[in-house]
């Protein structure tokens, strides 16, 4: 399934996409992702093509990213 990842000012444009398995495959792609690319920002969201998988991505001062995946649309 294709991954994409998006800022929050920018929520039509993705920053990059993927190719995957697995959400939680996703929810890693997008941590690095997060973590190699500092002067993207801060806070990001990962959504898989099927519209089931959606999941905020935050990196914080220290270097850290957390991954909260978020209910999955009724």
């Amino acid at each position: 399934m294709r991954y994409e990842l998006f800022s929050p000012t920018r929520p039509e444009l993705p920053f990059a996409t993927t190719d995957l398995e697995l959400d939680f495959d996703a929810e890693q792609w997008a941590r690095q992702w997060a973590l190699a690319h500092e002067d993207a920002g801060d806070d990001f969201t990962v959504r898989g093509s099927d519209g089931k998988f959606s999941a905020s991505v935050f990196r914080t001062k220290a270097g850290q990213c957390y991954i909260m995946r978020k209910p999955a649309a009724a």
